[in-house]
């Protein structure tokens, strides 16, 4: 996508619709599909539905009996077509529908599968294009995930079986997103989780790599992000325990004051029963959602010797991506052009190379082209 803001998510949904990308896997659902509300169909309705059929109380809730079902994954997610409007039904907790927006629609005319969750995943059909939309914004951290929503290492390697099946040589872009989320909330333990699924996710490319000689695996970062350092009162095996537990993350933390869960059950949640006469001071100052979240993230960090700039120097809102270099690591074929200190431009000039492709004169005339 081309647009001149990340937060033009709309857009970018848009342009995604329009291109040739063959898998299509995270969050951001509500950028494809409108949720429209919830359907009082029962067990008896999936039936009718997993046979390509509309069911008599789906009809009548429709208000129309001249409906197409298109199911996408058997028994939990189905594309209603009638006459002027289309319509995904998802079976969560409860069967959730959602209209097309009109890009979602020709991602559907182009053959694509939907999915919405992990099961859906694991039995999207290799032959065709998948479009995976397992969250309605940003997917959940790894510490917050239920079952529901698949690991990064099983979005790489679906997407791998996949790319496989086409016989051709591919091109793949995987991010573990969340790791700068949870540093932004000065949330260590949430960060080393992200951190572990992501190298989880390596381990399965390199796997992946080592068997296929002729891929070249490239892993690195765009930026550092809250300036993290451990010091000397951390006391790892305490960590270790903690994370055993499956912590929440300081986003789901913050989520539950929200709700009005009382700040004395989620304090204790966090870890942070009792407070200090310090840390009441900074958490009482806070009053957005994200200054309170990262506060939550930054005083839990603190407890296990995890730090990241202090809050009271530079505030809870400030920008704060750091500016030290971030590591590149390269395997496999081509690996020895990606040595040495070298601006982040030079690496898709280097990945051009490997490829033997020219890469200014390549994308200028893409751009040229009618």
């Amino acid at each position: 996508a081309h647009v001149p803001k990340r937060h033009m998510e709309q857009e970018i949904a848009k342009q995604l619709s329009q291109s040739r990308a063959h898998v299509l896997l995270g969050g951001g659902r509500k950028y494809f599909f409108v949720k429209k509300g919830f359907l009082p169909l029962k067990q008896e309705d999936i039936t009718f539905l997993n046979q390509g059929k509309t069911s008599v109380t789906l009809s009548k809730l429709l208000g129309s009996k001249d409906i197409t079902v298109i199911p996408h994954h058997k028994g939990k997610l189905w594309q209603i077509q009638q006459k002027n409007t289309a319509y995904l039904l998802y079976k969560s907790h409860r069967f959730e529908l959602y209209q097309f927006t009109p890009w979602a629609l020709q991602m559907g005319q182009k053959g694509y599968t939907f999915v919405f969750d992990r099961q859906g995943l694991q039995k999207a059909p290799l032959s065709r294009p998948l479009l995976g939309l397992f969250h309605p914004s940003h997917m959940s951290y790894a510490t917050d995930k239920r079952g529901k929503e698949p690991t990064l290492r099983e979005m790489v390697q679906k997407a791998i079986e996949i790319l496989e099946q086409t016989n051709r040589p591919f091109f793949l872009l995987v991010e573990g997103g969340r790791i700068d989320h949870a540093e932004h909330s000065h949330d260590a333990t949430t960060l080393v989780q992200e951190v572990k699924a992501f190298s989880e996710a390596i381990a399965f490319a390199t796997e992946w790599a080592r068997k296929n000689p002729n891929t070249l695996l490239l892993v690195t970062a765009d930026h550092n992000t809250g300036n993290l350092g451990i010091s000397k009162t951390f006391d790892k095996e305490r960590f270790r325990k903690h994370l055993s537990q499956s912590p929440p993350s300081a986003e789901a933390l913050t989520k539950k004051v929200l709700q009005k869960v009382p700040l004395k059950t989620v304090l204790k949640e966090a870890k942070l029963s009792p407070l200090t006469p310090k840390e009441l001071t900074l958490l009482q100052a806070k009053k957005s959602y994200y200054s309170l979240m990262k506060t939550l993230g930054h005083l839990r960090s603190l407890r296990f010797g995890l730090y990241f700039y202090p809050l009271e120097f530079y505030g809870s809102v400030s920008p704060e991506h750091t500016g030290e270099d971030v590591p590149l690591y390269a395997f496999g074929k081509g690996a020895k052009e990606f040595s040495g200190v070298m601006d982040n431009t030079e690496i898709a000039k280097k990945i051009a190379k490997v490829i033997g492709i020219s890469f200014p004169q390549f994308v200028l005339e893409k751009r040229e082209k009618p």
